[in-house]
């Protein structure tokens, strides 16, 4: 409507002009031409000018409004505008357009606001009212383009953004890089909300305890590191003042990280997210992701405190002491009252290079016999024994009696279950409780450079008492059968476990030059004179 009216008067100024000059050519001088009226003097008329209150000096576009201002309005990509009342109509349409600094259209919106800014950029943002349908009202159209019926463009507001550019995602798995732990994950690999791989292929470990090495962190006398692993999720299950982490169990992806801050730490706890944690002047390493592959312990089915795989009595009842080796110490019954035991054994396993052998052993697992058939010899006294049997391939390491089962090493070993029986064997009484045992020796090594000591054991080869005579005193003995030995070795102080100390067995002594005689068993009893019957017998006549 401006250009219309003064194009009127610009017609009428030339006519007036050319009036005054009909007697001859009209000459149209320079000074005769009206010029537009441009109130802020910014080199656009007013007509055309979309910002009217330019300061003087101000760069303009050809709208008349600043290329540039030099205040940051807005710091978000979404921008929100007030409008006062536009003309309405059953024919007018309002739009609010946005426009680059030069006045290219960039958004037609039906409100005021607009969105997906983003830099440091200046824009126009205008309304526009027109009636019917409007040309050139598109994104990438200047707005002298528009053209519309009664079209009329609002003043412009120029303002300016400031955002700053989205943080980058380097390794691209969607956690920008301030909040990525694991700032390298292979493209492809699935992450957790810190950005650390969910689960990783190779086990890293297969112990309950991982200790990593850390590089020095910061210090000083108000600064605190400490060391913590998180789930494969990011939650929170150990904090160390060191970077060693127990109890660990099964298969899992854990993250470890080093934590460094001032003062105190909010929510550094098990059970916390890493993202709950606040504190002054707090920095996190990057994670370190590893996989652990434990195998479960193994179970104890029978509850006696010996696990499964080292249990050869697999079915104890509750409440029944036993062994290293998961077996009763001591039965009830007796099961046997004879000197010579004859098992039954089913068929073992057999091969070319596959032995068999069946070990008798006391109730704590010391070896007393070792046979080819399932049959013990010898046995004597009240006591409870542990009967198996034993397959392996080539040969054995200390199957041999005086030695503890566990101490049986071969190829391909197994052992059987084990019988654990009870014998009570009447015992003999060569001696009472309480007498001396005088013996007599016979024959042996003599001299300045020979010791002979006589050992006096149990019937599992534990030595009981040493002396340098063939004499023993029975006094804190108990009822039972027992060995006496001779021992002969050099004197050069070469001798080893010759002492009576509830663990060396006669088979574990050792001497240079060492000899030991063959066992020879006696009975001791404790005898009550008021326990012998009287015999009474005709007198001859």
């Amino acid at each position: 409507m401006k250009r219309s009216l003064l194009l009127s008067v610009l017609i009428g100024l030339s006519m007036l002009i050319t009036s005054g000059y009909a007697a001859s050519p009209p000459t149209k001088l320079l000074s005769e031409v009206q010029t537009l009226a441009d109130a802020d003097a910014d080199g656009v008329d007013d007509s055309q000018d979309l910002c009217p209150g330019t300061p003087t000096g101000t760069l303009v576009n050809a709208y008349g409004c600043p290329l540039s201002v030099a205040t940051c309005d807005y710091s978000t990509p979404v921008v929100m505008l007030n409008s006062t009342t536009a003309t309405t109509g059953a024919t007018i349409t309002t739009r609010y357009v946005l426009a680059s600094n030069t006045g290219v259209i960039l958004q037609v919106n039906s409100m005021p606001t607009f969105n997906g800014l983003s830099g440091t950029a200046t824009y126009m943002a205008l309304a526009i009212t027109f009636e019917g349908s409007a040309t050139n009202l598109t994104a990438g159209q200047p707005l002298s383009a528009v053209t519309a019926s009664c079209l009329d463009w609002s003043t412009a507001l120029v303002f300016r953004t400031c955002i700053a550019p989205p943080p980058l995602d380097s390794d691209q798995d969607g956690i920008t890089d301030p909040d990525d732990l694991c700032p390298n994950t292979p493209a492809g690999v699935a992450v957790n909300a810190y950005g650390c791989p969910l689960s990783v292929a190779t086990c890293d470990y297969s112990t309950s305890v991982v200790m990593l090495n850390s590089t020095t962190a910061t210090t000083g006398a108000t600064i605190t590191t400490r060391y913590v692993l998180a789930s494969n999720t990011g939650v929170i299950l150990q904090v160390n003042s060191m970077p060693t982490f127990n109890g660990l169990s099964g298969t899992a992806t854990y993250m470890a990280l080093a934590i460094t801050f001032e003062g105190s730490a909010t929510n550094l706890t098990a059970g916390q997210p890493l993202s709950a944690v606040t504190a002054s002047c707090l920095d996190w390493s990057t994670a370190l992701v590893f996989r652990t592959c434990i195998a479960p312990p193994p179970l104890d089915s029978d509850q006696d405190g010996i696990t499964d795989p080292d249990d050869l009595c697999p079915n104890t009842p509750a409440g029944v002491a036993v062994n290293a080796y998961g077996c009763p110490l001591s039965v009830a019954t007796c099961d046997y009252s004879t000197s010579v035991v004859m098992l039954n054994s089913t068929t073992a396993t057999t091969g070319a290079t596959i032995t068999t052998r069946y070990v008798l052993a006391s109730n704590t697992g010391v070896i007393l016999q070792v046979n080819s058939m399932p049959t013990f010899n010898g046995l004597s006294g009240t006591a409870t024994y542990m009967a198996l049997a034993i397959t392996f391939e080539g040969s054995a390491t200390n199957l041999t009696a005086g030695q503890p089962l566990n101490a049986v090493t071969a190829s391909c070993l197994d052992w059987s279950t084990a019988l654990v029986i009870k014998v009570c064997v009447p015992i003999g009484c060569d001696y009472q409780l309480g007498q001396v045992i005088n013996l007599q020796a016979t024959g042996g090594s003599s001299g300045t450079s020979v010791q002979t000591r006589y050992v006096l054991t149990n019937q599992a080869g534990m030595i009981l008492l040493v002396s340098a005579t063939p004499s023993f005193v029975t006094t804190n003995l108990i009822s039972g059968n027992y060995n006496a030995y001779a021992v002969t070795y050099s004197d050069d102080n070469s001798i080893q476990k010759l002492v009576a100390n509830n663990t060396n067995t006669i088979e574990s002594v050792t001497a240079n030059c060492l000899v030991v005689s063959s066992p020879l068993t006696l009975g001791i009893c404790n005898c009550d004179p008021k326990c012998i019957p009287i015999t009474i017998e005709r007198v001859q006549r």
